[in-house]
């Protein structure tokens, strides 16, 4: 039986990306918005409720929080977990500078 997300209790210690140290691409990156990508309707509605429409803004969010909010299920958090990975970068990433 797969193990349900929403109970998980460990916090970790989020990555820190500085921007004024990361290569440009990498800022690039952050500054598109999440439309731009294949992701499914039901991800795009779920980022668009909390109002997460660049990739930065996703960044720096618990995934997790996403569960809360109505026909988000384990897929579709997968589906925004696996899209940020694919991205480079590691879901619930503090931004600084």
């Amino acid at each position: 039986m797969t193990p349900i997300i929403r109970d998980v209790k460990c916090v970790p210690v989020p990555e820190v990306i500085d921007l004024d140290r990361s290569p440009a691409n990498q800022v690039v990156k952050l500054l598109r918005r999440v439309d731009e990508f294949s992701l499914s309707t039901r991800a795009l509605k779920a980022l668009d409720a909390r109002r997460l429409t660049l990739i930065g803004d996703l960044v720096q969010v618990n995934v997790n929080l996403l569960y809360k909010q109505a026909n988000v299920g384990r897929k579709t958090l997968e589906e925004v977990a696996s899209f940020i990975g694919s991205m480079g970068f590691e879901p619930h990433t503090a931004i600084e500078g």
